[in-house]
């Protein structure tokens, strides 16, 4: 994350010039959102030097915002290797910004977005119009949870539900209504962060937080809030790879793993390299003030136990299988599944 906007710094001219066809987004999303993140974070950005002047976990955060219709792209392009859209009923749960439904809707497909927080809908609603999609791209407020969501909203060909499944309170009712969602013969594209990849053990995707997904989540809670207070915890559970197997398979859909867009699994000769970075970002993080005395004790335990383990099955693993099962486990950021209605 440390050269995310760098580009950006010292660029003497407007943000609304650069950023919006940086990022191929319209001035009415881009003016709205910027406003925003001024207000929620209580910072003005103007020029280069207002991006520099933001933390890192800042800069994570409105990147990831302003980066939503060049996901979006990525993603149905993705989609559409496996079966084409156009014409055909597309659902995107959890859609944000709606960067995905945007591009899908531009494809020729019927596009529809669900959200559960208002003012990203607000937002997403703002990028529709800039793309004068109104009509053709439907955004609703609409809980992924809710039984009978089917009854509502109908059957899709494809269905995305990517940085989701994490957040929401019932991981088993979202893949059931997943199915309900899914047409027979449909497509559900699921990506999930794997929180005890080595990587984001030393620095989550959510917060830059060391640790964090290590912990339960009333310990996660007490940590965040006080690195960043007054802002919520949305982070529900995060489950394991044979976990969100089981769930595709008891609700009737056929999974397989693919490589992640943005997130290669890394292979396994940096495995000591990345191990020993955590454990230098653990000695910055015992030294550094501002952290409450229960919340480092909590968080250097965790860590320091995760690094004797990972570093012990790492000297017994050995080829073929166990190899590649480590990969998955401890080198894999993301675990992405294409997962076919039968």
């Amino acid at each position: 994350m440390g050269k995310i906007f760098e580009e950006f710094f010292s660029h003497p001219s407007s943000l609304t010039t650069v950023l919006g066809p940086y990022f191929q987004i319209g001035p009415g999303f881009l003016k709205a959102y910027l406003e925003y993140f001024e207000r929620a974070q209580a910072v003005r950005l103007r020029r280069g030097a207002d991006l520099a002047a933001l933390s890192e976990a800042q800069r994570m955060w409105l990147h990831y915002a302003l980066s939503t219709n060049r996901r979006g792209q990525d993603l149905i392009n993705e989609l559409e290797q496996y079966q084409p859209l156009q014409g055909r009923r597309y659902l995107d749960i959890g859609c944000g910004f709606g960067g995905a439904v945007v591009a899908a809707a531009r494809r020729g497909s019927q596009a529809v977005g669900i959200e559960v927080d208002r003012q990203r809908l607000a937002l997403a609603e703002a990028n529709v119009r800039d793309f004068e999609l109104t009509g053709k791209a439907g955004l609703r407020y609409q809980d992924a949870l809710e039984p009978g969501i089917e009854d509502r909203l109908g059957q899709f060909a494809a269905i995305s539900c990517n940085d989701v499944a994490e957040h929401v309170d019932n991981v088993e009712q979202l893949f059931r209504n997943v199915a309900a969602l899914l047409a027979p013969g449909g497509m559900v594209y699921v990506e999930v962060p794997n929180r005890e990849s080595i990587d984001f053990v030393r620095s989550d995707g959510h917060f830059g937080l060391l640790g964090i997904t290590l912990l339960e989540r009333r310990e996660a809670i007490l940590y965040q809030s006080s690195q960043f207070p007054g802002t919520d915890y949305d982070v529900g559970e995060y489950l394991d790879y044979r976990e969100y197997e089981a769930l595709f398979e008891r609700f009737g859909m056929r999974p397989r793993n693919i490589p992640s867009l943005y997130h290669p699994v890394h292979e396994i000769a940096t495995a000591p390299g990345r191990l020993q970075e955590l454990e230098e970002a653990l000695a910055v993080f015992s030294a550094q003030t501002g952290v409450p005395d229960e919340v480092r004790e909590l968080v250097q335990r965790k860590v320091s136990e995760y690094l004797r383990r990972v570093r012990g099955e790492f000297e017994r693993v050995g080829g073929g299988p166990a190899r590649e099962s480590f990969r998955r486990r401890y080198l894999c950021d993301f675990w992405t599944f294409v997962a076919v209605k039968l």
